[in-house]
């Protein structure tokens, strides 16, 4: 998804690394930026203090949209994306407010087995 911060990012990692980066990277990044929230705003980077500033509080503004859980402490406030390879590009299915596409291939052709 092109946002700002993920160019930002994207061009700072191509400068550092000389390739693009994976959706594995903006995941773990998006992962540091909630880690670094909870740390601010709870005061500490005292373990146990993270945790429960974690599981009680939403972090917004992370790559990957707000971190946030429930009481099962299953994640639930980040923002996920269907995708596609279509023709050589990897195409957008959902959420509809982000599709690059009108809809999936289907059925997945042979060469997606």
């Amino acid at each position: 998804v092109q946002t700002d911060q993920s160019q930002r990012l994207v061009d700072r990692y191509i400068e550092e690394y000389k390739e693009e980066p994976r959706f594995h990277f903006a995941l773990g990044f998006s992962a540091g930026q909630a880690y670094e929230g909870a740390v601010r705003e709870a005061g500490s980077a005292d373990p146990e203090a993270v945790r429960e500033y974690l599981s009680n509080n939403a972090v917004e503004g992370t790559l990957a949209g707000t971190f946030e859980v429930n009481d099962r402490h299953q994640q639930v406030g980040y923002e996920w994306l269907m995708t596609q390879w279509q023709n050589g590009t990897k195409e957008i299915l959902d959420p509809a407010n982000k599709a690059t596409v009108d809809q999936a291939i289907w059925p997945k052709p042979e060469w997606g087995i």
